[in-house]
This record gives C-alpha cells, structure tokens and sequence, in this order.
C-alpha cells in the first residue's frame, strides 16, 4: 500500500546502552514530518525517509560500538569483541591517535546525528582513547592552534579544573526530594 511507517522498536533495535529508543522515534518522526508535510505519497519522499532511517541506524550502531572500544580480554564475550570490532570504530581510534575528536568524525550529517561532538569525546576519553600525546599531535596540525595552549599537559590541566568546578557546582546544588515537591503541590 505505501502508507506505513515503521517507529521505535518496529524499525529496529540496538541495544539498551544509550536509551537510544525513544531519541529514534522522535528523529523518525521529526523526519517523516520533514518529507510528508504535504502528505503526499511521493516516491522521492518515501526513499529519503528511509535513507534518513537508515543513518540514524547508522549513526547508533557506530556509536554504541565506540563504548565496546576497551580492548579487554577477560572473557569470550570481550575476546569476541575486541576482535571484530567494526571499521569505523577502528578508524575512530585511528583518528583520535593521530589528532583528536572533531566535527570530522561524522559519517553521515552531524546536523543528523543524535549525539553532539562532546558525546563522543565523553566516551573517548573515558575509554582512554584520548591521551597528551593525541591532544598535541592534533595541536601540531593546526597552525593557529598551537600558541593556545603549550601542551597537551595544559590542555588535560584546564579540562580538569572544568571538571572539578562542575562538580563542586553540582555537590553544593539544593535538591528537593520528590516528597517534597508533592507535599508542596498539595498544601
């Protein structure tokens, strides 16, 4: 018939990891809006919705796999893994090796993509991916970037000091209990 949609879990599935379920419904719905808000039944439509699907199945699959980047070796399930780990995974490590995480790394549209450029830097880092050496080597390739900072010790240096003010910031935050929002809505 032409007129369905595939949604959420009917479409596909990855994984619980990054609670990636629902941000795919609301993309695939943001997107069919995009290319039906005539509704017509267009053949162009219909294969650049489903083109657009296809990459933000893309998109998850890459960065889910990124989080199985550890390279552990302590049983089959992480053998398995640190074997056949996919190319762009491979090529992300590559990447970060020799330069750092940047706006390049996206495949597909980053305009598309359900994760910011810090996400990505979020858990490269956290996967020790990103080391002094990577963080100089990228400020080596930029001309303009290497009077910013002296190091990639400097540059490790600031981020931690952002880190420690963020969480000071967040251990001296008021929190109100969810009984106490409730008890003050029925008073």
């Amino acid at each position: 018939m032409g007129n369905c949609l595939a949604v959420g879990l009917s479409s596909g599935f990855v994984e619980p990891l990054e609670s990636t379920g629902i941000h795919i419904i609301i993309k695939q719905i943001q997107e069919f809006i995009n290319y039906n808000s005539n509704l017509k039944n267009l053949e162009f439509n219909r294969k650049s919705a489903n083109l657009i699907n296809k990459n933000i199945y893309a998109d998850v699959v890459n960065f889910v796999a990124l989080h199985y980047n550890t390279n552990r070796t302590d049983s089959e399930f992480w053998k398995y893994v640190k074997d056949n780990k996919p190319d762009w995974v491979k090529d992300i490590a590559e990447k970060i090796r020799e330069g750092s995480v940047d706006a390049s790394i996206y495949r597909n549209n980053p305009l598309s993509s359900l994760w910011t450029l810090d996400s990505y830097v979020q858990v490269t880092n956290g996967l020790k991916m990103i080391s002094k050496e990577s963080i100089q080597n990228h400020l080596n390739s930029k001309p303009e970037g290497s009077g910013i900072f002296a190091s990639g010790e400097q540059i490790l240096e600031v981020c931690k000091n952002m880190h420690d003010c963020e969480v000071s910031e967040k251990n001296n935050q008021i929190f109100v209990s969810h009984k106490g929002i409730i008890d003050s809505i029925h008073k």
